[in-house]
């Protein structure tokens, strides 16, 4: 209401910050998503929403919560995307959005990760297809950077180099938006 009523553009709302990693499961994740979705769209019903801003997707996307004992294979965005479908309103996500630091160690050489990091962009986004996301629904990269530990990487020519080939693969691969998290540095 407050954004609405001073005229400000609203690109969208993303709804949830790092489920994944806080150990929540999908379905309670689902259930906030589509509360908060509800009261959201009784203020602006044009309003996009979309979440839920994993924690990252470089080693094994969405790997908190990731099954269930009857179904350990069932990873959290097809459980997320499931309890949407069966309420159906699938049609409310929209856009899926996610954190990027693909790297931990911030000690390693960065030539050999820099070569790498397109190919491990490339390989969680067809993940994320493969858990079942519609390709019809965009992709936001609410986060990015070398990594989410501060490194000098982060503020020289590795970064730059990171940062450039990181968002140029992402929109090549259909990405809608990126935006670079760079504070702490």
């Amino acid at each position: 209401r407050y954004l609405k009523q001073r005229g400000y553009a609203l690109r969208g709302v993303e709804i949830g910050e790092e489920p994944d990693g806080q150990y929540v499961s999908p379905e309670d994740y689902g259930a906030l998503y589509l509360q908060t979705a509800n009261a959201l769209q009784a203020v602006d019903p044009t309003v996009t929403l979309g979440g839920p801003s994993f924690q990252s997707l470089w080693d094994e996307p969405m790997m908190a919560w990731s099954g269930t004992e009857a179904q350990p294979e069932y990873p959290w965005l097809s459980r997320f995307l499931t309890y949407l479908t069966q309420r159906k309103r699938l049609a409310d996500l929209g856009f899926l959005s996610f954190e990027w630091y693909p790297f931990d160690d911030v000690c390693a050489p960065p030539a050999r990760l820099l070569r790498q990091a397109p190919a491990q962009l490339v390989s969680a986004i067809n993940t994320l297809y493969r858990q079942g996301l519609p390709r019809n629904v965009p992709l936001y990269m609410t986060e990015y950077g070398y990594s989410a530990f501060s490194t000098q990487a982060e503020v020289d020519l590795t970064g730059a180099l990171f940062n450039a080939d990181t968002v140029g693969t992402f929109l090549t691969l259909g990405g809608a938006s990126a935006y670079l998290y760079g504070y702490e540095p």
